[in-house]
């Protein structure tokens, strides 16, 4: 899956840090037929068979009208897991590991969150916030599983123990204790979080008008 998000950014031009806004109507360019060709025959491969799946890539927050497309075309009806988590961590973790100042990462921020907001309005969608989860999975879990409409493949007694091992909050090295200049492209960003986190997105129109 990454080196087909790859290579569809690469055909447009941007690459998964690019803070320019995606090309117009680039979900329906002839020359990225053969790139769902791909990814549909991936699907097949790896979930055919299967009831209930996921796939998880940052770079699908921008791609989100080509996956649909090919989930149409196969027949697969798309439920969605919009994961938030504060713009400052984020805005601090792309400092430390990519070297990218403030403005650029909150503007990166916003085009992942803003675009997959925008491209599921309608889907069943449902949002997780980040700390919450880790904190509390079991009860998200129930959330997310009475909100889409799911049936967990695993029961939670059975995996327990490998979800717990696996989500480790010590791994958070980023929180929201970072203090960033309130500029406006920050002031927007928090106002876009607020709106995911209290009213799973409801009331996000104008925020999203102001940014755009």
């Amino acid at each position: 899956v990454l080196e087909i998000h790859e290579a569809v950014l690469q055909l447009l031009g941007r690459t998964w840090l690019d803070v320019r806004p995606m090309p117009g109507e680039w979900s329906s360019r002839g020359d990225l037929s053969g790139l769902k060709d791909s990814l549909a025959a991936l699907i097949r491969s790896e979930f055919g068979a299967g009831r209930l799946w996921g796939v998880k890539d940052p770079r699908m927050c921008r791609l989100l009208p080509l996956w649909f497309e090919v989930l149409a075309e196969l027949n697969i009806e798309a439920k969605v897991l919009l994961c938030l988590r504060h713009p400052d961590e984020v805005v601090e973790s792309l400092g430390n590991r990519d070297g990218l100042e403030p403005d650029g990462a909150f503007l990166l921020w916003l085009w992942h969150v803003l675009e997959s907001e925008e491209a599921t309005r309608g889907c069943n969608r449902t949002v997780v916030i980040y700390p919450s989860f880790l904190m509390d999975w079991g009860s998200e879990a129930r959330r997310i599983s009475n909100e889409l409409g799911i049936e967990w493949t695993v029961p939670f007694d059975e995996a327990r123990e490998d979800i717990e091992e696996f989500l480790d909050n010590r791994l958070r090295h980023c929180r929201r204790e970072s203090s960033f200049p309130l500029t406006e492209l920050a002031e927007i960003a928090h106002g876009v979080y607020e709106s995911g986190r209290q009213a799973q997105f409801r009331d996000v129109e104008d925020l999203s008008a102001r940014f755009y």
